[in-house]
């Protein structure tokens, strides 16, 4: 078993030396194309790529054509586990006793088993299964998730019943730590030049860099994709692609939304409230026109991962509104691999 770095690394080529883990795109990729290598199975967790992933497209055709076998585990039938040969009822939040750490830098919490609903299984405990049936034992050490729990809470002198019954653990909570144990880099200290990105051919000082399409990139590209495109904004009622399927959710929130400005709005005959296309050199997207004075003129900002529960299986009408079918794959930072997912090119009309 290779780290994760290196598989990384093997995947991407030497690519995106600086990218938190497997490079998406260049992932789904592989799969259909082979190159350097095709993963033949697949198991996802919670996620819906199909819809909250740049390569829709592309993950669609890998999970349709190309992946031998693929499981999915989550609580609603999405457009991705429909292209499972596998859907496993995931447990809720609430039905998972569990130690929760997740973004909690002084405490850890306990999460208590409220109910059990039906087969629905925690995703861990399928892990835990799968791997000692295949002779995993060495990685997976624990013969249940009971014994993995306990393990987390060893240095506490506690066992997870006990400390079911605590609730929270809180550690001291430590300031200008800096001045006793230094900063996490190679020197100790403050680095305002990265050594690190210099020791992989990268500049070790911030260097502004054009988007790759843009007024000034793409000069001949502006006359007929004029916008800046913006996705990515969050909006309170979901979470990507969660909750489009929670009725008073989408009572409050119905339609996918674009934001335009008023002046750009006027130009192309726009009224709040029209269903106006978008279309970049790469994909279309239906949206909702929303006027707001807070961008500017030649920026619009539209809503991503939608899909529609309400639709008809098995695609839930996914491609009409998702605006990451917008982006292309040909255009990465060569450091972490992230998208210009604020910063794209594509023009507005009204349907």
């Amino acid at each position: 078993f290779l780290p994760p770095e290196k598989k990384q690394r093997i995947l991407t080529g030497g690519k995106y030396p600086f990218a938190p883990n497997c490079h998406p795109p260049t992932f789904w990729k592989s799969v259909v194309t082979g190159d350097p290598y095709r993963v033949r199975g697949i198991w996802i967790v919670g996620s819906n790529p199909l819809v909250t992933g740049t390569q829709g497209l592309t993950a669609e055709k890998a999970l349709r054509d190309h992946m031998e076998y693929t499981v999915v585990s989550d609580l609603f039938m999405t457009p991705t586990a429909q292209l499972a040969d596998l859907v496993l009822p995931a447990a809720h939040w609430l039905e998972q006793d569990d130690l929760v750490y997740m973004h909690k830098i002084w405490c850890v919490l306990s999460r208590k088993k409220l109910a059990q609903i039906g087969e629905a299984r925690d995703d861990r405990d399928v892990m835990f299964d799968v791997a000692h049936r295949l002779g995993l034992q060495e990685a997976f050490p624990w013969p249940d998730r009971y014994a993995y729990l306990n393990w987390l809470l060893e240095d506490t002198g506690m066992r997870f019943e006990e400390f079911k019954e605590k609730d929270i653990l809180m550690g001291q909570m430590r300031y200008r730590k800096y001045e006793s144990d230094g900063f996490p880099t190679p020197s100790g200290k403050f680095e305002l030049y990265s050594n690190v990105m210099e020791h992989e051919g990268r500049p070790p000082l911030p260097v502004y860099m054009e988007p790759p399409l843009s007024p000034v990139s793409t000069p001949e590209l502006i006359e007929e994709y004029p916008f800046i495109l913006m996705t990515g904004t969050k909006k309170l009622e979901f979470f990507h692609s969660e909750m489009h399927q929670i009725r008073s959710l989408r009572t409050r929130h119905p339609d996918p939304v674009v934001e335009i400005h008023p002046e750009a709005a006027a130009r192309l005959g726009i009224s709040d409230g029209d269903w106006v296309r978008l279309e970049s050199p790469y994909g279309r997207a239906r949206l909702k026109a929303r006027l707001f004075d807070g961008l500017a003129p030649d920026v619009v900002n539209a809503e991503h991962a939608w899909w529609y529960p309400e639709a008809p299986p098995p695609d839930y009408r996914w491609k009409e509104s998702c605006a990451n079918l917008l982006y292309g794959d040909d255009h990465f930072d060569p450091d972490t691999g992230a998208e210009p997912l604020k910063c794209y090119i594509c023009r507005v009309s009204k349907v």
